[in-house]
């Protein structure tokens, strides 16, 4: 009997054990496998709503920490795009340009710092979203199980990805994702903790994988987020740097927010606090990839203020 009890109350132990890991990574939202930081909406300008205008979106080269070769993080920042142009909601293109536009990163763990000249270039393009790409450096890690017989030596890699979308009308980082995978290496001589080589095609696979999961965050947030941009003169004319693309129309109203006060980064960059609305303007004439609006009212615009569709 105490050996028929012993057995029981060890497999029992075993049971709870595995449920509280179990349940241990599926609270994990923010630190665990997948993380998201929540969008922050641009104080009174998120009032506006995108209704039935389509997102600009400019992908950055994938930034690669895993020392992969440069044709395979071209491919992977092929597949990426490709994944984000299925929602067709999205006009989405690839930024191009000096490669040290895409070299400045922080954290690999919390977030992604964007490089200023990144925006500035989603800017330029008159882009709404700019959205970067991480390849976290590969980590490889060997150690035994607690439980026997599961106690074995076993090596694995930590594969993680990030993806960031970025307001470039205010430069505001708005959500940010995280997704990781482990690839099981199996039985190890106990005590090597050196890296095993990796099959390349196993590597791939989950890199497809995560990509797949970074996606599907980004287009279902991308859904709920407003359709924002600035302002600009052209001649005298207020310019809005979208057209019949993303489907705005002759006499649809804008409402525009003040500048606000100027705040200096430590890099050096002045970005402008969210403000009041200003006023409104409305467009009079439509292009293809631009349109003009004049001001309703007596209101005096200047270049670089921030406007949202109004839908009311």
């Amino acid at each position: 009997m105490n050996v028929i009890y012993m057995t029981g109350r060890f497999i029992a132990v075993l049971l709870a054990a595995s449920l509280f890991m179990a349940g241990c990574s599926i609270m994990r939202p923010i630190y665990g496998d997948s993380f998201h930081i929540s969008r922050s909406k641009p104080g009174n300008a998120s009032s506006g709503d995108r209704g039935t205008l389509r997102l600009k979106i400019v992908a950055a080269p994938m930034i690669n920490m895993a020392d992969l070769d440069d044709e395979r993080v071209e491919a992977l920042t092929e597949t990426w795009v490709n994944l984000l142009k299925e929602d067709e909601s999205l006009l989405v293109t690839t930024l191009t340009g000096p490669e040290d536009l895409v070299l400045d990163i922080a954290s690999a763990e919390t977030g992604v710092y964007i490089d200023p000249a990144l925006i500035e270039k989603a800017r330029e393009m008159e882009m709404n979203i700019l959205i970067t790409s991480l390849l976290a450096p590969l980590h490889y890690s060997a150690d035994k199980g607690i439980f026997w017989p599961f106690n074995k030596f076993k090596g694995e890699y930590d594969v993680s990805m990030i993806a960031c979308a970025v307001d470039a009308a205010t430069g505001t980082v708005i959500f940010t994702f995280k997704e990781n995978e482990k690839i099981k290496m199996g039985q190890v001589p106990e005590g090597q903790t050196s890296p095993i080589p990796l099959d390349q095609d196993t590597l791939d696979n989950v890199l497809h994988v995560l990509q797949q999961r970074l996606a599907s965050a980004m287009m279902d947030l991308l859904k709920e987020q407003p359709w924002t941009g600035k302002i600009s003169l052209d001649n005298g004319r207020i310019r809005i740097g979208g057209g019949a693309d993303v489907g705005i129309t002759t006499g649809d109203v804008f409402n525009v927010f003040e500048k606000g006060e100027a705040v200096k980064s430590v890099t050096g960059r002045v970005y402008y606090s969210n403000s009041p609305k200003a006023g409104e303007i409305k467009v009079t004439e439509v292009m293809e990839d631009h349109s003009f609006a004049v001001p309703l009212g007596e209101n005096v615009f200047e270049a670089g203020q921030v406007i949202t569709l109004k839908t009311e």
